[in-house]
């Protein structure tokens, strides 16, 4: 199945959710074992000119492919297929190295950001997505260069972009040696905070008060803070209990409610149960 008309602007898209866009994709009673979909940013509008841009896989092994100039990036995500439920045929794209690609733009100011493209597949439904990663500035420090964030939603507690992606913190700050004229001073970046909102009580001592950090909606995985006991909480896409455009997702600096559950797993953060937006709580109550 080929997907040509995968733009990369706003929209392009059916539903939206803070830096995230998705759509679903219709079949037409067919399976078929590998879904190929093409980005055209032909359409943005860009603040800086751009210095590079590099298209690659984050988490698989191999040197980004650099498409500078570039407007059309195309790739093949494999479907597998599984029988479920009364011999309903379910497809999945989860798979590490493969189901995803990323786009890294580098600007001539030295900020840069990156976005991770998919195809997700969710109760037999199959998403095309994008998600806005980090946003970020190259600057010079004592000894070398690093990143800063410049987006609060990026510096959630224990945040560290080189730590996480390590293979792009290396890619920004070589371009930004080799390329840019002037990266600016580390000091000379406004320092950006986390500032979470305010989470009221829930109706019951059973929920917590938290803070989504982040939340992958490729991998269907992230964080949530608590507000409480000042940790944070592991979360899959099946504990959301609310879906926007047929998808549950999270929004970074959401405040939420959330159940623990009881069933812990060794060596990994206590897992969440359910979890709800605060906002979607209200609605409820009101209604």
């Amino acid at each position: 199945m080929t997907v040509s008309d995968f733009a990369g602007t706003r929209n392009a898209y059916s539903t939206s959710s803070g830096e995230a866009m998705w759509r679903k994709i219709m079949l037409t009673g067919r399976t078929p074992d590998k879904i190929i979909f093409t980005v055209d940013t032909s359409g943005r509008e860009e603040d800086e000119p751009v210095v590079e841009r590099f298209w690659f896989n984050a988490r698989k092994e191999g040197e980004p492919k650099k498409v500078t100039g570039q407007t059309s990036f195309t790739m093949a995500v494999p479907v597998r297929w599984s029988q479920g439920y009364r011999g309903v045929d379910i497809p999945h794209t989860r798979e590490t190295g493969k189901d995803n690609v990323d786009l890294l733009t580098i600007y001539k100011d030295g900020s840069f950001v990156q976005e991770e493209w998919s195809i997700v597949t969710w109760r037999g439904k199959f998403f095309q997505y994008v998600e806005k990663i980090f946003l970020g500035q190259a600057v010079k420090k004592r000894g070398g260069y690093d990143v800063v964030a410049l987006e609060a939603s990026n510096a959630y507690p224990g945040a560290s972009f080189s730590g996480i992606w390590d293979q792009v913190g290396d890619l920004v700050t070589r371009y930004a040696a080799e390329s840019i004229e002037k990266v600016m001073q580390k000091h000379k970046v406004p320092a950006v905070a986390w500032n979470p909102p305010e989470v009221p009580n829930p109706k019951s001592d059973q929920w917590h008060r938290g803070v989504v950090m982040y939340f992958n909606g490729v991998t269907g995985t992230g964080r949530v803070w608590d507000i409480e006991d000042q940790q944070s909480y592991f979360v899959h896409r099946k504990a959301v209990e609310e879906e926007h455009g047929d998808l549950p997702v999270l929004e970074s600096m959401t405040a939420v409610h959330f159940l623990v559950s009881d069933a812990p797993v060794k060596g990994q953060l206590p897992p969440i149960e359910k979890i709800h937006s605060v906002a979607s709580v209200v609605e409820i109550v009101a209604a």
